[in-house]
């Protein structure tokens, strides 16, 4: 037999899921086999968190949806075959999201209204709330373990970057930021929609850092 806990993509903030640059990317930095989970204190949002847990008999089948998370534990010894369906919608979605060459050095205001309109459009709330979570979550040191790296910390790295080059945006770069708004929203909608935040966030993350140096980070 086997155990399965499940989380949809949607809990990515939830299960305090690994920056997009880190090694362990797709995964928690929660260590399930040690009742991490239990322990609130340290990952406070697992309270908001969805598990759904379930048990293999012998026999049984699973279907995992794209982009789920999932932890197993094996209760008995056994033998299990797993077969990865390459679905015809997921990776042509990730392929036209990521088909176009966004430009570097984006000024401060560009960069604001590109992420202020994507993030309100698809979460539906203060943008600077979802950057807080995505910072917070990836980017801050949890319980600290031999199980969990280090993970760097994030500060506001964008600011000494944009002093001195907030200016107004042509109209050539305001419809250059435009074309790209649409772009993203028509590409982050041709995923399922329980998946469309983590997808969100997971190419903000990635364009962020082609407009923030690194050593400012």
């Amino acid at each position: 037999r086997k155990q399965f806990i499940l989380f949809p993509p949607s809990d990515w903030a939830n299960i305090y899921s690994f920056s997009r640059f880190h090694p362990l990317n797709r995964q928690s930095q929660i260590n399930f086999e040690n009742g991490d989970f239990e322990d609130f204190a340290d990952f406070p949002l697992y309270r908001s968190a969805s598990p759904q847990i379930v048990t293999l008999e012998p026999g049984d089948i699973l279907f995992i949806p794209p982009l789920w998370y999932h932890h197993v534990r094996t209760l008995d010894i056994s033998f299990s075959v797993s077969s990865i369906n390459r679905t015809s919608l997921i990776k042509p979605a990730f392929q036209f999201l990521y088909s176009k060459r966004f430009p570097r050095g984006f000024n401060e205001d560009g960069l604001v209204q590109f992420m202020n309109r994507i993030i309100s459009y698809f979460f539906g709330k203060d943008p600077s709330l979802v950057i807080h979570d995505l910072i917070h979550v990836r980017y801050s040191e949890h319980k600290k373990s031999i199980w969990l790296p280090t993970i760097p910390k994030m500060e506001n790295g964008n600011r000494k970057y944009c002093e001195g080059k907030r200016r107004i945006l042509t109209p050539e770069e305001k419809l250059r930021k435009d074309m790209m708004v649409e772009h993203v929203k028509e590409a982050v909608e041709a995923f399922p929609e329980d998946a469309r935040h983590l997808v969100l966030i997971d190419f903000i993350e990635e364009f962020l850092a082609t407009q923030i140096p690194f050593a400012d980070i």
